[in-house]
């Protein structure tokens, strides 16, 4: 039952007619800031996978801002949804990673194709980042180094963990599950 109640609130989530939801504002600012963000996830079906891909790097990349989840959460540790994070429009590097699959998802990417990984950065400490295989070839999307590229042996070598994304489609949808029972029990 918990399965079927997962898989329907992630389909709903992605079966919406925009990326985001307004229902996830809780104030003019916010629904304001879903609007422009729904927009540009939509002029975003009209360009080719490996463009899409593209903009939906650069796009994060600029509108979030890298902030430790202690600032943002207070907890050491917390992987948000994009429906949490444009409340602040801060996150850390896991927060990026699954706004970015959430992004690809709804574009149509199968999360198959999207791998989860985590390396050991020379700069820092473990870091999150997405692998995306279109045309053979796989390609990262990352706010560390925010350049869009093709995976070289050099990034392959940090790799501390990886897994497809289908492993974050149960979380997004347990999580967003979670903020609508939060959401209606305030509602009452």
């Amino acid at each position: 039952m918990k399965k079927l109640l997962i898989l329907v609130a992630f389909m709903a989530t992605f079966l919406n007619a925009e990326f985001i939801s307004k229902e996830y504002a809780n104030n003019i600012i916010i629904e304001k800031r879903i609007t422009k963000i729904n927009k540009q996830i939509e002029k975003l079906k009209k360009l080719p996978k490996l463009e899409q891909a593209r903009e939906v790097n650069r796009f994060f990349n600029f509108a979030i801002k890298y902030t430790s989840d202690i600032k943002v959460y207070g907890k050491k540790d917390y992987k948000a949804t994009i429906e949490e994070t444009i409340q602040t429009m801060k996150g850390d590097c896991d927060d990026y990673a699954i706004a970015k699959i959430q992004a690809l998802t709804y574009l149509g990417f199968n999360t198959e194709s999207i791998m989860v990984v985590v390396s050991q950065e020379p700069s820092q400490a473990k870091h999150m980042k997405l692998y995306v295989k279109l045309e053979k070839e796989y390609y990262i999307l990352d706010n560390l180094n925010k350049s869009f590229r093709k995976l070289s042996k050099e990034e392959r070598k940090r790799e501390v963990k990886i897994a497809d994304a289908t492993i974050m489609q149960s979380f997004i949808a347990t999580r967003l599950t979670s903020l609508d029972i939060k959401k209606s029990k305030k509602d009452v």
